[in-house]
């Protein structure tokens, strides 16, 4: 196979290839901020989208991330005022990024996670797919907890329903006061 360079003036550009210590995010969180929703495999730094969106990035640019996964440049893109779109074909990364991109009324988010957990306390009903992986990846006990999860965001009316699917899905694994512990600092803590 024979590869030919187009002249373009794309082609004329010359990269210097530096090591430079505003490019080293060692030690620096990964999941940070809305990022923590769900740690996805894969996903950029927040901090280097960051720093080539201010290096490269110009006033009212709109940013295109055609294969946007759990939404870093988004959001990123969102901080520091760019219009965004995104897409992906994996349809979990399109809801990770409508998710950690949409806007919040936090006294509403925190309503409804109250709502929520009290009706999860009192909540015996379950409602589990019929799937036969879930006894691979998940513990009896987990299954049922997620049942309980699931039918109670399945039996309501949240306005950010998602939100908590996604939050949840995150911690599936995870014990259930572990989980809630978590998910009552994400909802807390949200950033406007």
């Amino acid at each position: 196979m024979h590869s030919t360079l187009i002249d373009s003036p794309i082609s004329k550009l010359k990269f210097n290839r530096t090591a430079t210590e505003d490019l080293s995010f060692q030690g620096e969180p990964l999941l940070r901020g809305r990022h923590a929703i769900h740690p996805y495999l894969g996903m950029l730094h927040p901090l280097l989208v960051e720093h080539l969106l201010k290096k490269y990035g110009m006033p009212g640019m709109h940013v295109l991330d055609p294969f946007c996964g759990s939404g870093v440049t988004l959001l990123t893109s969102a901080y520091l005022d760019y219009l965004s779109t995104g897409f992906d074909i994996n349809p979990l990364a399109l809801s990770l990024a409508q998710v950690k991109t949409a806007r919040y009324e936090k006294e509403i988010l925190k309503a409804e996670f109250k709502d929520f957990m009290k009706k999860l306390d009192c909540s015996v009903a379950l409602d589990v797919p019929a799937k036969n992986y879930l006894e691979y990846l998940f513990t009896p006990d987990c299954i049922e907890q997620l049942g309980r999860i699931r039918a109670v965001l399945m039996n309501a009316t949240y306005l950010y329903r998602d939100f908590f699917t996604v939050n949840l899905h995150t911690y599936a694994g995870s014990n259930h006061s572990r989980a809630m512990e978590n998910l009552n600092a994400i909802v807390y803590q949200l950033p406007k």
